[in-house]
Formats: structure tokens, C-alpha cells, sequence
């Protein structure tokens, strides 16, 4: 797992919380004020650049149902 929170913050601002990626799938944790958005990317390859996503999924989840201080991959099962 790659952090790459430094990357989406650039061009999204303070609003990105968390921005971790996984081969070619990429987690982006947003703060929507009262709630957050989470952003699940899957890119055209594992070794794609962050900005080549063949396609994407937003979310949204109270403020007590993930923990920004824990990995968003940790916290989420994407595939059995």
C-alpha cells in the first residue's frame, strides 16, 4: 500500500483526507464537513499513473463509520 494523500491533495485541496493505493486500485478519503466521500478509483494497470483511471465510485459514509487515522484498505473489503 502506497500513501499518496500528497498527490490528490495538490489538486483538491484541504477536503482530501487520506489517499492510498493498492496496484491499480487507488482509495480517496474526502471530508465533506458532516460526513465523508470515498472515492474508490481503479486504474488502467498496476503500474498506471494516478491520473489514467479507467473507472471510478463515490460513496459516502457518516463520520463514525471510518476512522481516518487507519488504513482505508484495512477498513473496507473491496473483493472476497
Amino acid at each position: 500500500m502506497n500513501d499518496v494523500t500528497d498527490h490528490f491533495a495538490r489538486f483538491y485541496g484541504e477536503s482530501v483526507v487520506k489517499a492510498e493505493r493498492r496496484g491499480f486500485i487507488v482509495l480517496v478519503l474526502f471530508d465533506q464537513g458532516d460526513n465523508f466521500e470515498l472515492e474508490y478509483r481503479w486504474l488502467v494497470s498496476e503500474h498506471a499513473e494516478l491520473f489514467r483511471v479507467l473507472g471510478s465510485e463515490v460513496t459516502r459514509w457518516g463520520n463514525g463509520e471510518i476512522d481516518p487515522d487507519q488504513s482505508l484498505f484495512d477498513q473496507f473489503r473491496l473483493f472476497p
